[in-house]
């Protein structure tokens, strides 16, 4: 028997709303009190992690990735310039979220600083006491 015989049977709308009821408290009384309080946790970490997401594209630089170093010259070891704007205040290299590099451009501007360390044109770690 199909939902459209079962549902021309029903002769008034007070009828069609019990049935229609009836069947969804016999679907609800599957989940136990366990699952229901998982289903509601989930969605609780969904909009957290939802709210974060937004706090912390609101506090960060939005720029275009294609756009980070446009104007600004090569990515090379000599543009010391350049490469001081991707070096925190301790020295490290800033990570790709932060920096708004694509990936590419990340590991040119690694290579980049790495080698302006070697010839001595950037400081290397400093670490704060």
């Amino acid at each position: 028997m199909s939902w459209v015989q079962v549902l021309q049977g029903v002769n008034s709308i007070h009828n069609m709303l019990i049935f229609i009821t009836k069947i969804i408290l016999d679907h609800t009384k599957f989940f136990t009190y366990n699952q229901e309080r998982n289903l509601f946790f989930h969605s609780v970490r969904l909009n957290q992690k939802s709210i974060m997401r937004q706090q912390l594209s609101a506090t960060t630089i939005s720029q275009s990735k294609s756009n980070t170093t446009a104007g600004q010259g090569i990515i090379d070891y000599k543009n010391v310039e350049l490469l001081y704007k991707f070096i925190s205040a301790e020295g490290k290299i800033l990570p790709r979220r932060l920096s708004g590099l694509s990936a590419k451009q990340q590991r040119y501007v690694t290579k980049a600083i790495k080698n302006a360390r070697m010839v001595g044109l950037l400081p290397f770690v400093n670490k704060q006491p």
